[in-house]
């Protein structure tokens, strides 16, 4: 199974379909407007849930189901000091992220979210790779948007 959690319109979710054509790939988002702009699917691999992620997190975990990939693309990074338990790794979800596995990749406009995001795996024991983004066919809407802009993107990946 492959997760593209925050998937905002679908968009990459039915990417990452293609690219995980053997997968089954499922989108979750808790914004019906978001996933109201979802253009038609021609695939069959790929579903798109209305719901918040860490539920579908918790519910996976308590099942005993493992991810094999797990994406987060441009999530908010919430960049106020008050704001930190809304970020993921501040969150009381964080830990169910970790029971989930696979292959964590996080990506953001945003270093420092990318950086403590990273620091917040190694403390819980997961190592990864911080390094900027590549120039390359964007996978979301934010990406195509932060791509035009011109910045820097940045990318945490790891196996949990």
């Amino acid at each position: 199974m492959v997760l593209d959690s925050f998937c905002g319109t679908g968009e990459s979710t039915k990417i990452l379909s293609k690219t995980y054509s053997e997968y089954l790939v499922v989108g979750i988002d808790k914004s019906s407007h978001r996933l109201g702009k979802h253009e038609k699917k021609e695939l069959t691999n790929y579903l798109l849930l209305h719901d918040n992620c860490e539920s579908i997190w918790e519910y996976l975990v308590e099942r005993g189901i493992k991810v094999d990939f797990h994406y987060i693309f441009y999530p908010n990074p919430w960049p106020k000091a008050k704001h930190l338990k809304r970020r993921i790794y501040g969150h009381p979800s964080f830990s169910s992220l970790l029971q989930l596995g696979g292959i964590l990749e996080v990506r953001s406009n945003w270093d420092c979210y990318i950086e403590e995001f990273g620091i917040s795996l190694f403390i819980a024991g997961v190592y990864g790779v911080v390094s900027a983004l590549p120039e390359n066919t964007p996978i979301s809407p934010f990406e195509r948007k932060f791509q035009k802009s011109g910045h820097v993107l940045w990318k945490y990946k790891g196996k949990l």
